[in-house]
């Protein structure tokens, strides 16, 4: 059972500007093993310009 979330913030202008640069974002996922060695799972990309700003 996976639960994280995912979270960052940009300044309205900067955001914008992500916007019409047709910005993605890549998120990587990693395991760490008992041993405490992390191993890759893969990424995702996430789109931007469907998303609204928040306050």
């Amino acid at each position: 059972d996976i639960n994280q979330e995912l979270a960052w913030e940009l300044d309205k202008k900067t955001f914008q500007q992500h916007k019409l640069q047709r910005s993605v974002i890549k998120c990587n996922a990693y395991t760490t093993t008992s041993s405490g060695q992390r191993e890759s799972l893969g990424y995702f990309m996430i789109d931007i310009r469907p998303l609204n700003t928040t306050q």
